[in-house]
């Protein structure tokens, strides 16, 4: 299985902290010749747009090292957004 050498999780906006937004989202992504993410595009969401732009942001700094690609591949990432315990 293929894992990031840097991963960066989303942040919860203060906005969707604050009236208990939840859900989730997948995107997919590839990843170029640097280990770089590319092509984020989301396949579904349940979640709010700033959750989206959140997540979005968040992929976009992954990396991978580029030894381990395979070109042209696809790949999904789910993240999960709940309310923190309290």
């Amino acid at each position: 299985m293929l894992e990031p050498t840097y991963k960066v999780m989303p942040k919860y906006s203060l906005n969707a902290n604050r009236i208990h937004k939840q859900g989730e989202i997948q995107l997919s992504y590839q990843i170029d010749a640097k280990g770089r993410i590319k092509n984020i595009t989301i396949d579904s969401s349940t979640v709010s747009r700033d959750l989206q732009r959140s997540a979005k942001k968040a992929l976009s700094q992954w990396q991978y090292n580029p030894s381990d690609l395979i070109d042209n591949v696809s790949h999904q990432v789910i993240f999960k957004f709940t309310q923190p315990e309290s």
